[in-house]
């Protein structure tokens, strides 16, 4: 019976909008179609086109950008009402990104950030970026080892479990690409991307009772709080080694793992969550033993 854990663990995610019949969405081709006439009515400098399931988006200076809206369009089937305020996130998140490539400068060390992701995000973001450039020899695996400057800067953190860095722009969030390191080794990319973060933790929320909580950071970087949590997991009452569940990036709960019932409903939940969730991770449990993070 979860109604103990569902009193301090959220049981889903908060961005649910009601009770739509599924026959009454758009599609995501009729999706992307409605944000390019969007874009043209409330962002004319810049020039939108659908191109499959994406947007091509093209600027005056002769910058562009693909649009993939997947994120987006499952936010929209959570919540039709609030279609403009989808559409306003995406176009500000472009203008920002868009700004930031044009500026071309170095990287802002003050808003650096490590970022949990996955492998399965990373060969996503691989793909998109193939389907933008006719070269694929241009492309590597986007990995810690040899390759382009434009790969992402990725490091293995546990099974599909990665850490991506990106810099934490107002309206969206520009990952770091090995081109960006400049003299910067990736060690130092990582230390002080934790230390950003721990600066942040001191805002950290801790919510629930008897051994069963939820940390809340801001919505972005909660999950991310696992690659710290030696500094935060005392202040916690846990019959055992901690025990967390991180299946989207706003939620991170955690348990001890002597608690076998708690840990038996987070096993339960995590899944569900992540299914159902826009920006999901994994719904594996993981344990923290002896100062490392391992699956449970």
């Amino acid at each position: 019976m979860l109604s103990k854990l569902l009193g301090m663990f959220k049981s889903g995610s908060n961005k649910s909008g009601g009770d739509t019949p599924s026959d009454t969405y758009m599609s995501q081709a009729e999706f992307a179609d409605a944000f390019v006439a969007y874009v043209r009515k409330h962002a004319s400098e810049i020039k939108a086109e659908r191109v499959d399931d994406s947007v091509k988006l093209s600027w005056a200076d002769g910058g562009t950008m693909r649009l993939f809206l997947n994120n987006a369009y499952t936010n929209y089937r959570r919540d039709v009402a609030a279609l403009s305020v989808i559409f306003d996130d995406e176009i500000a998140a472009a203008r920002q990104a868009s700004t930031s490539m044009s500026a071309g400068q170095g990287l802002d060390l003050e808003l650096l950030m490590p970022v949990v992701k996955t492998t399965d995000w990373l060969a996503t973001v691989i793909e998109q970026r193939k389907a933008l450039d006719t070269d694929p020899n241009k492309h590597s695996s986007g990995g810690a080892g040899k390759g382009s400057d434009k790969d992402l800067v990725v490091q293995p953190l546990l099974g599909e479990l990665i850490v991506a860095y990106a810099e934490d722009l107002p309206k969206s969030l520009q990952y770091v690409k090995r081109g960006d390191l400049g003299s910067l080794d990736e060690a130092g990319l990582r230390a002080r991307a934790l230390a950003n973060l721990e600066g942040r933790a001191s805002a950290l929320t801790i919510v629930g009772g008897e051994g069963r909580y939820r940390i809340e950071l801001d919505g972005f970087f909660d999950v991310s709080l696992i690659l710290i949590a030696s500094t935060w997991v005392q202040h916690l009452s846990l019959a055992g080694d901690p025990v967390f569940a991180v299946p989207c990036r706003d939620q991170l709960m955690v348990c001890g793992s002597d608690d076998h019932q708690a840990v038996a409903e987070l096993a339960e939940m995590a899944p569900r969550i992540a299914a159902e969730n826009a920006y999901a991770i994994s719904g594996q449990l993981l344990v923290l033993r002896g100062g490392t993070l391992q699956a449970l």
